[in-house]
């Protein structure tokens, strides 16, 4: 009914199995086992399960299994500590529960499984790398105390997002108002939809690809946030205002591909604009600057902000009057 292949991992002196492929013919519970030649089975490789359209739930070792008729069940072992690169990517997946040992979650892990709403994570998880669940249909996320690095990308197009939480112990991260924030910087890691930035001082940073994707319509952000990440706001494509209030720096590509945004008002504080920061932003009519435009020159004159012909120039108003950009 299925057939399972390997690959010998070392680390160091450790030696362990990794599950290579998984091969499913019929509908079956495939169990992976957790040793193989007296080895620890410990990751499911790049690939292992990509694509496969028969499964329903992948849970730990004594996980309640409630697929629906046609579909395979993936039991994974106790000693997994790694889910490899698309390893799961576009499969049938619909529920995932990880067993307690597995501390990283690889890039594009779960990315494009369409009918994945229910995922546990476990206690004891690390990382979750780039775009792990990307263009997934999970309403909630809810992160263990142990988790102390999660890429911004990991729900990229995760359109149902509505809800983030972690657990109350957690050292690395706490939410608020739909936001994820680092404790050590105060910086936005994630976010739902919706989401407010939090106005008391505690939040000066939009991190890496933070509200990457998000559906939202205008930004507000106050005074505190002092930077805007690359890709922060990237993709944002319903995206039509925003207000920045106190950034001094705004890295590459912050707006890059937010194509319905209109206007951006910028404050006179702002030190540096990185390249790209607001490339195919192709609606934008108008920035306000709140600096003159002696300062603006000086700001964009080494910098690409944007790709405009002069022919399809914006208007930059500052605080001593207009200017065309690109000059």
């Amino acid at each position: 009914m299925y057939k399972i292949k390997y690959k010998k991992i070392r680390n160091g002196g450790v030696v362990s199995y990794g599950v290579k492929q998984v091969k499913i013919k019929r509908p079956c519970t495939v169990i992976i086992p957790t040793t193989v030649k007296d080895k620890f089975v410990t990751d499911i490789c790049e690939n292992a399960l990509r694509g496969i359209d028969c499964i329903g739930s992948v849970v730990a070792p004594g996980a309640r299994v409630d697929d629906r008729d046609g579909l395979s069940t993936v039991i994974l072992p106790s000693g997994l500590i790694t889910i490899g690169r698309h390893a799961f990517a576009g499969s049938s997946i619909n529920k995932l529960v990880l067993p307690r040992g597995v501390k990283y979650i690889e890039w594009n892990a779960f990315e494009d499984c369409s009918e994945l709403t229910s995922v546990t994570l476990n206690d004891g998880l690390q990382e979750i790398d780039m775009y792990a669940f990307k263009n997934t249909p999970l309403d909630k996320i809810d992160l263990p105390a142990s988790l102390y690095a999660i890429d911004g990308t990991a729900v990229e197009g995760c359109s149902a997002l509505s809800e983030i939480s972690v657990a109350d112990d957690s050292e690395h991260y706490r939410t608020e108002s739909g936001c994820l924030i680092d404790k050590s910087d105060g910086a936005i890691v994630v976010v739902a939809d919706p989401f407010t930035v939090p106005a008391d001082g505690t939040v000066n940073k939009i991190d890496f690809s933070a509200c990457v994707g998000r559906a939202i319509a205008a930004v507000d952000l106050p005074e505190q946030v002092e930077c805007i990440g690359s890709f922060a706001f990237s993709d944002c494509k319903r995206l039509e205002s925003v207000v920045i209030r106190g950034a001094k720096t705004i890295e590459d590509s912050a707006f890059d591909g937010c194509s319905a945004l209109r206007e951006v008002t910028l404050p006179a504080c702002l030190e540096k604009i990185e390249s790209m920061a607001f490339d195919d932003c192709n609606a934008l009519k108008v920035i306000r600057f709140g600096g003159t435009r002696e300062k603006w020159k000086e700001l964009t004159q080494d910098v690409n902000i944007l790709w405009r012909s002069k022919t399809d120039r914006l208007t930059v108003v500052c605080s001593d009057g207009e200017m065309p950009f690109p000059v």
